[in-house]
């Protein structure tokens, strides 16, 4: 009888055990945080990226100009990928 009721109890055990991981996957934040600073707030606009380049460098405007390009466009591939990883951890959230 004592053998039948572990078993009973491993499988009540289990059974809760699945119950709260999904309830845990079911309250999964709608946006993952990586947890950086500005984390989602890099502004690429050229503005932006010349006033970074000007406050941290002292390039005539012929380098200045070209350094805010590559500001920019580091900036940009940036803030691409980390929307495709929003939108693949939003895809992987549904999925589960």
């Amino acid at each position: 009888m004592t053998l039948v009721r572990a078993v009973a109890l491993a499988g009540l055990i289990a059974i809760a055990g699945a119950g709260a991981a999904q309830a845990q996957l079911a309250t999964a934040p709608q946006q993952l945080t990586i947890g950086y600073e500005h984390e989602g707030t890099i502004d690429a606009k050229p503005q932006a990226c010349l006033e970074l380049v000007k406050e941290i460098t002292q390039w005539d405007k012929a380098q200045t100009e070209k350094g805010a390009r590559d500001v920019c466009a580091a900036r940009q591939r940036h803030v691409d990928a980390y929307n495709a990883l929003q939108a693949n951890y939003r895809s992987f959230v549904k999925a589960f």
